[in-house]
This record gives structure tokens, sequence and C-alpha cells, in this order.
């Protein structure tokens, strides 16, 4: 990918506990990995998963459009969570992903972060930061 792309830094937005990270980590990718996760149990997981990976950084927050606080629906299996009503049918077709509790989580504005992570504008036009993690089959 780095090769291929010419890309350096991977955003992993909503990271979880770090599982598509690794799997890019695992394929080959030696450059930076910026991790977001805004959950306390799978940021917990998340930071166990970068721990001996100088190059992984991993944050405990969302990225959003503002800076603020935000109560957020924690699922079963963390990675249904969200800040929307979840559907019957969702449930009924994946049933731990149903609500287990509400977390007040903290977003950041995406600019101010990117400032401060030296995620120049320059570096994002010019050498591809970052992409989506692939769907789940």
């Amino acid at each position: 990918m780095e090769k291929k792309y010419n890309v350096s830094t991977l955003l992993d937005v909503g990271a979880n506990t770090g599982y598509w990270a690794r799997e890019v980590r695992d394929s080959g990718f030696t450059g930076r990995i910026l991790s977001f996760e805004p959950q306390s149990k799978a940021y917990q997981q998340l930071q166990q998963m970068a721990h001996d990976d100088n190059s992984w950084e991993v944050f405990n927050y969302a990225l959003a459009e503002e800076d603020k606080n935000e109560q957020i629906n924690i699922s079963e299996n963390s990675v249904s969570s969200s800040f929307l009503d979840i559907s019957a049918d969702h449930i009924k077709a994946q049933s731990d992903s149903r609500y287990v509790k509400k977390e007040m989580i903290e977003l950041k504005k995406i600019d101010t972060v990117f400032d401060q992570l030296n995620l120049s504008e320059e570096q994002q036009t010019n050498n591809p930061t970052y992409f989506a993690p692939p769907p789940r089959g």
C-alpha cells in the first residue's frame, strides 16, 4: 500500500479495538497509523493492541465538525455503537448489536486535530493520508 499509493499515514477513525489497523500492519504497512476511538472499553483494548508499535498512535476521542461532548449508545458487541437509534430489524439480525448502556464521549474538531498532528493540507493533497476500512463481509 505504501509504495502503490504513496501512503505514509493512515487514519483509523472509529478504530474500535484496532483490528483493522492490525490487519494493515500485519500486511506490511510500516508507516504512521493514527487510531481514534471514543469508547472507553474499546479504547483500552486499542491501547493494548498498539502498545509495542512506536508508529501507531491512539486517541480517546472521536473526530467531528466541532468540539463537544455527547452521549453515545454502546452496543454489546461495541462495533454497532452509535449516536443513532438502532432498529428492531438490526437487533433481530444481530442480537449482540443491542445497546446495553450509554457513555459520554469527547468529540474534537477534525481541523484542529489535523493541525496538532502535523497533517497539513499539502500532505493531504500530495501524499494520500488515509483510506476507509474495507467493508466487513
